[in-house]
C-alpha cells in the first residue's frame, strides 16, 4: 500500500523559447509512491560520489515506464526529476530488486528548489 503522491518529472529539450532556442520542458506523472530514508551505506557511498543522496521513493514499474515522454521526433525521456511535497528531487539512481521486480527504487538528491501551490 502506498502512503504518498510524487510527481515524476520526465524533461526533454525539444521546447523553444521566444528566440527559437532550445529550451527545456518538463511533463509531468502523478504516481502513488512511499518515500523513505536512504540507507546508512547508500548515503556514505553517494558522498563518496560527490552525490547526496537524501530520499529514496518505490513505485511500481508500471507507473515509472509510463511516466516516460515520448518526444515528436521519437525521442524517449525517461523521468529525472521527482516532485514530493513541494520539493524538486534529481533521480541520481534507479534499482529494481529481482525479489521484487514489479517495484522501483528511485534514490535522490535535493535539487534545493520548492515549488508552492
Amino acid at each position: 500500500m502506498y502512503r504518498d503522491i510524487m510527481t515524476l518529472i520526465a524533461v526533454s529539450n525539444d521546447g523553444k523559447d521566444p528566440d527559437g532556442y532550445p529550451q527545456e520542458e518538463e511533463h509531468s506523472t502523478e504516481v502513488f509512491a512511499n518515500k523513505q530514508s536512504v540507507k546508512r551505506s547508500e548515503f556514505y557511498a553517494s558522498m563518496q560520489a560527490g552525490v547526496n543522496a537524501v530520499s529514496v521513493f518505490k513505485t511500481r514499474v508500471e507507473d515509472f515506464e509510463y511516466a516516460n515522454y515520448t518526444a515528436a521526433d521519437g525521442a524517449v525521456y525517461e523521468p529525472t526529476r521527482v516532485l514530493h511535497e513541494g520539493r524538486k528531487y534529481q533521480i541520481q539512481r534507479t534499482y529494481v530488486d529481482p525479489k521484487d521486480p514489479d517495484q522501483i527504487e528511485l534514490t535522490c538528491s535535493d535539487l534545493g528548489v520548492v515549488q508552492s501551490g
